[in-house]
């Protein structure tokens, strides 16, 4: 059985699962009150199971955390999110469009996860050509889902604090996982994540005093993940000046968009 078998067979069973555990309907109280964590939480859990066999079990040291991680954290935050759209989809045509399309979508992006991971794995045991735009691939799926997460993580009604310490933990994974791929050493990995996620901890908490659109906090969250991961990235070269010309561009956008969006009562907007 070949590695692309594999993964578009766990491609194809992901989504189906997800339509039949959605349709599901068991009495339960709990079940009720929790279905959609319940099917996040087993879809991820599979997705880890369907990686590991993908890469057929040569997992061992920090990429049981780094391989196996990151396609199921990515995949909890996009079936949250569809499940969210599912939910507030008005009439039961617009549900089952809605749920159509999800279907679709989760089959694509369970398939370029499991690619983009496996690619990545072979790349952490031997340099191969694809490694490059694997890693590529995997900055932009970073941004993409990071996006989707802080848009779900503002939605949700629990404690601000709270949302902190998820904030920091979510970025750690994330920000762990993408210097492991360029194979920075274990210690100086370590350092730089635990740095990106207070300063991004930080950054969530003081936006939340912030009087913005959920659109834009999550927007300005991923602009500044963007800078700080993107720093860290080329911290093994020499990074040139147009890249700093390019993050102190984008910081003065943020900053422009922070005073010209967020609605201070009665006056409006500062700008």
């Amino acid at each position: 059985m070949t590695t692309r078998f594999r993964i578009i067979l766990s491609s194809i069973t992901i989504p189906l699962l997800f339509i039949f555990l959605t349709a599901l309907n068991i009495n339960n109280p709990f079940f009720v009150q929790y279905k959609s964590l319940i099917i996040t939480g087993v879809l991820a859990l599979l997705e880890m199971l369907f990686v590991a066999w993908i890469v057929s079990y040569k997992l061992r040291g920090e990429r049981l955390f780094t391989v196996l991680v990151f396609p199921a954290l990515s995949l909890a935050v996009v079936i949250s999110f569809i499940s969210v759209l599912i939910t507030s989809s008005g009439s039961d045509l617009d549900k089952f469009s809605t749920a159509t399309f999800a279907t679709i979508a989760l089959f694509i992006i369970t398939y370029i996860l499991s690619a983009n991971i496996n690619i990545l794995n072979l790349a952490a045991i031997d340099n191969i050509p694809l490694g490059q735009a694997g890693r590529a691939v995997h900055y932009v799926l970073t941004m993409m889902f990071s996006y989707f997460f802080f848009v779900l993580l503002i939605s949700w009604d629990i404690n601000y604090l709270l949302k902190s310490v998820i904030v920091f933990l979510f970025i750690f994974t994330y920000t762990f996982v993408a210097l492991w791929t360029i194979s920075l050493a274990y210690k100086q990995r370590i350092t730089s994540t635990i740095g990106i996620s207070t300063i991004l901890t930080f950054v969530f908490f003081i936006l939340g005093l912030w009087p913005l659109d959920s659109f834009y906090f999550a927007l300005f969250m991923v602009l500044i993940f963007y800078m700080c991961l993107g720093v860290a990235l080329e911290i093994r070269e020499i990074i040139g000046k147009w890249i700093w010309y390019e993050y102190a561009i984008l910081f003065l956008i943020i900053l422009v968009l922070l005073l010209a969006t967020a609605k201070w009562g009665i006056d409006g907007t500062i700008i």
